[in-house]
């Protein structure tokens, strides 16, 4: 049943007490201000506007690399634009190139540290070489390397991931480029979504590559 304009409603104040007070509909509206009216009309509004659809959660694109044996002097690797060279024997200076270990396992550590300009500069590989603009190295299982993009989303689903010098046959990526990336889903703070169970609020901007912002309470019908 709806309200009549000279029904009355109880009204407990947040610093009056316990104590009920009873107004109409038009004596109600004389003790909300401005400013909680502008809150409650754009709640409103935004709830009318609430999207229909899932959150995707951005993921940053990956690849893997493989080594089946241990790499041959000269070999290289590419990421992006940026070359990396094995070295039987490593020259400080030359930026860039990476010291050929013991085994498989030894060179993928040194051109892990090369890629995140982690400890080993001089030693492990050249000196000068800079931490990798876009990607970023983790060992995998066995003898591999995961690189994964420093930023989220499908822009860097095409940067180049190959191999042009594998005297031995012994260097294979999962593919030619970085692949997997998501785009997250995009929505400007206090943008609403919803779904069978979920109601979704973005806490802060929201963009392509920064999903973190999206938060949900749950619901049943």
């Amino acid at each position: 049943m709806a309200l009549k304009s000279d029904d009355k409603i109880a009204v407990i104040r947040t610093t009056g007490g316990d104590k009920p007070e009873y107004f109409t509909l038009d004596e109600l509206n004389t003790f909300i201000s401005s400013e909680e009216s502008a809150n409650i009309t754009d709640l409103q509004s935004k709830i009318n506007k609430a999207i229909d659809g899932a959150v995707v959660a951005a993921v940053a694109a990956n690849q893997t690399l493989t080594l089946t044996g241990n790499v041959t002097e000269l070999d290289t690797v590419v990421i992006g634009t940026t070359t990396y060279r094995f070295m039987n024997d490593l020259v400080p200076d030359v930026a860039y190139d990476v010291l050929k270990g013991a085994t498989a396992s030894d060179t993928l550590d040194n051109l892990i540290a090369a890629i995140n300009k982690a400890a080993g500069e001089g030693s492990t590989y050249g000196t000068g070489t800079v931490a990798h603009t876009l990607v970023t190295a983790t060992a995998g299982d066995g003898d591999t390397m995961l690189v994964t993009a420093k930023v989220k989303g499908t822009a860097y689903n095409t940067t180049p991931t190959t191999n042009p010098i594998d005297s031995g046959n012994k260097i294979a990526w999962g593919d030619a480029t970085l692949k997997n990336g998501i785009d997250g889903t995009v929505g400007g703070k206090g943008t609403l979504r919803f779904e069978a169970t979920k109601l979704w609020i973005a806490i802060s901007d929201c963009t392509v590559s920064d999903s973190t912002g999206w938060k949900y309470i749950t619901y049943t019908g």
